[in-house]
């Protein structure tokens, strides 16, 4: 989650913006854009995943499975 943190701390366009940058000389322009937006956003989606899954930890049919075998 540290390397999550450290990505969201850049802003999205400008972290956008450098790795299009530093990747366009060597791949074509569309994989390197989809690469970019690729590794903007899966820190939010990572973090809304994660709260989703510790939120169902809590839940009694987790327990209930557990207890289940």
């Amino acid at each position: 989650m540290r390397v999550l943190d450290v990505v969201m701390s850049f802003p999205g366009i400008a972290l956008a913006a450098v790795l299009v940058l530093a990747m366009s000389t060597r791949l074509p322009m569309v994989p390197v854009i989809i690469i970019a937006t690729a590794v903007v956003y899966t820190p939010q989606l990572t973090r809304v995943v994660r709260a989703n899954v510790l939120a169902q930890f809590g839940e009694d049919y987790v327990a209930a499975s557990k207890v289940m075998g």
